[in-house]
């Protein structure tokens, strides 16, 4: 892999892989529900510049998950994924029980895009490599420089979105400063 640093929170970092072109996120630490939001909100922001049809997302060095995390990956971020393009995803399982069955309670509840699960980075890696997904003709995976009508749409609906969770992030983050004033 040929990474090149894009974004970061504490708990995940994000890169290119020109050599494949794919995002690679790495988790690590104890996740909560807020810590999965800002992280996924990081990631949204990338594609707000270019599409990237494929992820290799890392849990390896994932410690902990509390359980609500899987709804919502569920139910708002996989589904913004596949309105970004994004066709699959190489999934990397965490050492851990509780990672485990975050990424099982998620992809039990979105069919929709084609994730695999792994071990260790190689078997993702490889996977992602050799099952490519078809671009439908004249399109490529390779971006051109100008957007079509639909590609605008999708960057507007991805901005909205991005935009949303970082106001409930905003908001979520005043009333935990507001509770500890209180307190």
């Amino acid at each position: 892999m040929s990474l090149h640093y894009l974004r970061s929170t504490p708990y995940v970092s994000i890169y290119f892989d020109d050599a494949n072109n794919w995002l690679f996120t790495e988790w690590e630490g104890d996740l909560t529900l807020d810590r999965v939001q800002l992280g996924c909100l990081e990631i949204a922001h990338c594609y707000l510049y270019q599409a990237y049809p494929r992820i290799l997302n890392s849990n390896l060095r994932v410690a902990s998950v509390t359980p609500d995390i899987a709804g919502w990956l569920a139910s708002v971020f996989m589904p913004t994924l596949e309105l970004a393009g994004v066709k699959q995803l190489g999934w990397v399982l965490s050492p851990t029980l509780c990672g485990r069955n975050l990424v099982l309670d998620t992809m039990a509840r979105c069919s929709y895009l084609g994730i695999n699960t792994f071990e260790d980075v190689e078997g993702a890696v490889s996977w992602l490599q050799h099952n490519r997904p078809e671009a439908a003709p004249g399109s490529g995976l390779v971006r051109e420089p100008r957007l079509t009508t639909i590609e605008n749409k999708m960057r507007v609906q991805l901005n909205r979105i991005a935009q949303q969770l970082a106001e409930t992030l905003r908001n979520q983050e005043t009333g935990i400063f507001a509770l500890a004033r209180v307190a």
